[in-house]
């Protein structure tokens, strides 16, 4: 999400993959990452409609696609599926899964995420070991909210705010989120995967 670098969200996945990936219990995981919006890019295919209990309020189809990263030892290598998923996907292979009723008409209609799965691979129970993720080590310069527009940036509300002391520092939680992204990086790193290249 803006103001942040675009590879903060990887190196955030790259984390809990290899969280996953190091763990005894990979051969038992299968992890979903699906984004909640599209990022504003035109998207040329109409929104399929889709059954709701609230259709009548205006949920009678899905949104503009997003995208979806599965990951796990029966995940079928490469696979890009064209079958339609919508966010009840999840929950709809949950519910297949562990033989759980639909919660509402979307999730009964939803398909799972089945697709994605090497059903053989699954079946004969021979997981694949986890990949070896590439190194991806970016610049701390480049967390600097400012970097998108340079000497031309107009200060938020926000920091004029508390510059001005209208704020209390200790209610200003902005530098949280620079402090996560330095922790997922020193995770990385020592992990050999990746990291944040800190300033001089």
């Amino acid at each position: 999400h803006p103001p942040h670098h675009p590879m903060l969200g990887p190196q955030f996945i790259a984390s809990i993959y290899q969280a996953l990936a190091t763990s005894p219990h990979w051969n038992n995981c299968l992890l979903v990452v699906t984004y909640d919006e599209h990022g504003g890019f035109f998207d040329h295919v109409p929104p399929p409609k889709a059954p709701d209990d609230r259709a009548a309020e205006g949920f009678d189809q899905l949104g503009f696609r997003v995208p979806t990263l599965i990951a796990g030892p029966y995940v079928k290598k490469g696979n890009v599926s064209s079958t339609v998923y919508d966010h009840t996907s999840v929950l709809k292979h949950i519910e297949n899964m562990f033989g759980l009723a639909p919660l509402t008409a979307r999730d009964a209609a939803a398909n799972d995420l089945s697709d994605a799965i090497d059903q053989g691979r699954l079946a004969a129970g021979t997981p694949e070991p986890p990949i070896e993720l590439p190194m991806v080590v970016l610049d701390e310069s480049t967390m600097d909210p400012t970097c998108r527009t340079g000497a031309q940036r107009v200060k938020t509300e926000l920091e004029i705010a508390v510059e001005q002391g209208l704020i209390p520092r200790h209610l200003d939680r902005r530098s949280e989120n620079r402090d996560l992204a330095f922790f997922i990086g020193d995770y990385l790193a020592n992990h050999g995967i990746g990291g944040i290249r800190r300033g001089k």
